[in-house]
């Protein structure tokens, strides 16, 4: 386990690199119903009452001290200090949504007063490790944005993150003008959390889908803060908001892994939307390959779409990898139970013991411009050959088996440097 002092070194490494370090699910437990706490008339009182409440909390966060008996854990008490920072925060927000009376406003400056009067004194920020400075982690760089969705104007979304060791935490708040007043419709974020990979933070991104009902719901992503490896975990949740007097529902979870070694790409598209990342290849020598996590809302439900990967070898690296009611839906139809097998003896050597996996070559195919072959190298253990088929923007998995195809015989397309 590194220690706290590791954790700041690992900190300030990033922090001189001019990077943000920000596994685990998100259960539909952590995501807040959302409740109203507004009083029927503006009230500045109220405001500033909430804006003292965030200040006292990031007051007491910045100055908590990191033990190296706590590791990546959190004691009971900087829980429950989060936990009242996130409260206070959406608090502060509602209430000063609440004097907003008309449904349009300045957001520029609702960031610039409610940052002011939410600010306190900050440690400077550290230019070189000093072990008795271990304080300044949480609470700090507390950052808001607000904007009006680019499909869905009529609302407000308020995105704010604060400093938790090793990374930042986030919410997402959103509002709709309702009855004269701007109405908090979604709050989104982690619940109480013991360990900081429960964090929302190292990405966070929201997507407002518009059903044909005219109604909308929100998918939401967020990576998990980690210490000490380049690899984590992130989340895609679709939520309903509060809607017709009910409280607000997280309607699917997924989880997937990634890599934190280069941004996330976010992109909203007409019937849903895409992330592109760094993901874990399952060739130790490849390490990373960029991905495509692609989702249509169909219904109440998301759906994993192709493409999934930018070239052949990506795609069998994510079939092998993706849960088989992904991967029969990329897969040849007349060949479902022996592809189905084959991706069961993967998944088995998935666990402890299992062979090392390394690319081989792809080749094209003679039978078929589109058709193409890609080895993968057991060690120890027989090569296997998967044969795909490209289409529009997509791969079709044909078949796989542990002896080439008489047909493929092109150069190797894809030779390892």
């Amino acid at each position: 386990m590194v220690s706290a002092r590791g954790f700041a070194k690992l900190v300030l490494q990033h922090k001189r690199m001019g990077l943000t370090v920000k596994l685990l699910m998100a259960i539909a437990g952590c995501m807040f119903a959302c409740h109203v706490a507004m009083a029927e008339t503006c009230s500045q009182d109220a405001i500033l009452r909430s804006a003292n409440e965030v200040k006292a909390s990031r007051q007491r966060l910045i100055t908590t001290k990191l033990d190296d008996s706590m590791g990546m854990q959190l004691p009971p008490s900087l829980q429950k200090e989060i936990s009242e920072l996130k409260d206070a925060l959406s608090a502060t927000v509602s209430a000063y949504l609440q004097c907003a009376k008309s449904n349009t406003l300045d957001l520029v400056v609702l960031q610039s007063e409610l940052l002011r009067m939410m600010a306190v004194q900050e440690h400077p920020p550290i230019t070189q490790f000093d072990k008795e400075q271990e304080d300044g982690f949480y609470g700090t760089e507390l950052k808001i944005n607000a904007s009006h969705p680019v499909n869905a104007p009529h609302l407000i979304a308020v995105t704010i993150s604060f400093g938790i060791e090793c990374g930042n935490d986030s919410i997402l708040l959103i509002y709709e003008f309702h009855e004269g007043t701007w109405q908090q419709a979604l709050r989104w974020q982690s619940g109480g959390y013991e360990a900081i990979k429960e964090a929302f933070g190292d990405f966070f991104e929201y997507f407002v889908l518009l059903q044909p009902s005219g109604k909308w719901l929100v998918a939401a992503a967020h990576g998990t803060p980690w210490c000490s490896s380049r690899f984590s975990a992130f989340a895609v949740d679709l939520i309903q908001p509060v809607r017709d007097n009910a409280s607000q529902q997280t309607l699917q979870h997924q989880k997937y892994g990634y890599s934190r070694d280069e941004g996330v790409v976010p992109k909203l598209r007409p019937d849903g939307f895409e992330l592109r990342m760094q993901v874990n290849s399952l060739d130790l020598d490849l390490l990373t390959r960029r991905d495509i996590y692609r989702f249509q809302l169909i219904g109440n439900r998301l759906e994993r779409i192709q493409p999934i990967a930018i070239n052949g070898r990506d795609f069998v690296d994510e079939w092998l990898q993706a849960p088989w009611s992904d991967a029969k839906r990329w897969s040849d139809a007349a060949n479902l139970d022996s592809l189905a097998k084959e991706k069961t003896s993967f998944d088995l050597k998935n666990n402890s013991g299992r062979p090392m996996l390394s690319f081989g070559a792809v080749r094209s195919c003679s039978d078929d411009l589109k058709h193409f072959q890609v080895e993968l190298d057991l060690h120890p253990g027989p090569p296997h050959y998967f044969q795909i088929k490209q289409g529009d923007n997509s791969f079709t998995m044909l078949s796989a088996t542990t002896q080439p195809n008489a047909s493929c015989k092109g150069a190797d397309l894809m030779p390892k440097r």
